[in-house]
């Protein structure tokens, strides 16, 4: 965790001392050379973001560099790159409640109403990651709960294995879902004693939420994937192929 953290402070320095040349002295680095063969360092220097060549222990830098700066021992490697990544869908889930770990139904419902609070130019509360199995009660949740802590705007919580969702009393009004409602093929709407929905769906009945949620516009996605991408540079990431684009997606880097 120390490396990736030095690399994300590297990597915000950058573009700050890119136009000059820069040495990073008192490193432990690894690289490999044009033999593709382990090479360790202990100073790097580097001029415009390219890199001018590496120092072993017996090697001195040069001392008549612009910046230097001392990396303190800390590990220094190259940036990792994502072979296989699904950028937007990584953003929104930092856009969303979470859910996971939960341990009580009342947790997960106070986690909405928090995330609420510190978000409320949303139009929808969106999160996932229960699981009442995991939960003191081991019963599905229900619309109350969350009512409770929000309830002038709507509501939708996917289960952990995506099977399941759950809504409030909002998000079943916005979707037409009461007593009358019949499930739908290859789904089921949860109901109570009385017969009323109790905010669970499952499998296809999920749909009759879900088609009530905005699509998202161009600038939600672009504000997504910057999410996602200043999200990824903390773990050491510094590319990464999109393995989910489509033509909005591809628009949306182009912008």
């Amino acid at each position: 965790m120390t490396s990736l953290r030095f690399l994300l402070i590297l990597s915000l320095f950058s573009p700050l001392v890119s136009a000059d040349t820069t040495v990073i002295t008192n490193v432990n680095g690894y690289t490999l050379n044009s033999d593709k063969t382990l090479v360790r360092f202990s100073a790097i220097a580097f001029t415009n973001d390219e890199v001018d060549r590496v120092y072993s222990e017996q090697e001195k830098p040069p001392e008549n560099a612009d910046v230097t700066i001392d990396g303190n021992g800390q590990t220094l490697i190259p940036g990792l790159i994502d072979a296989h990544g699904h950028v937007l869908s990584y953003g929104l889930s930092l856009l969303r409640v979470d859910l996971v770990g939960t341990t009580t139904e009342t947790e997960a419902a106070q986690r909405v109403a928090e995330f609420s609070a510190v978000n409320p130019e949303l139009e929808w509360i969106q999160g996932r990651g229960w699981n009442q199995v995991l939960w003191d009660s081991n019963a599905f949740p229900n619309s109350s709960s969350l009512d409770a802590e929000v309830s002038d705007k709507p509501i939708w919580l996917s289960r952990v294995d995506g099977h399941a969702g759950w809504a409030n009393s909002a998000a079943m009004a916005l979707s037409g879902i009461n007593r009358q409602t019949e499930d739908p093929d290859g789904g089921q709407i949860i109901r109570d004693e009385n017969g009323d929905a109790t905010g669970v769906l499952i499998d296809n009945a999920m749909a009759l939420v879900r088609s009530n949620i905005p699509a998202l516009t161009s600038e939600e996605i672009k504000y997504a994937l910057a999410t996602s991408m200043k999200s990824l540079a903390t773990f050491g990431l510094t590319s990464v192929h999109d393995a989910g684009a489509g033509s909005s997606i591809i628009r949306a880097y182009k912008d």
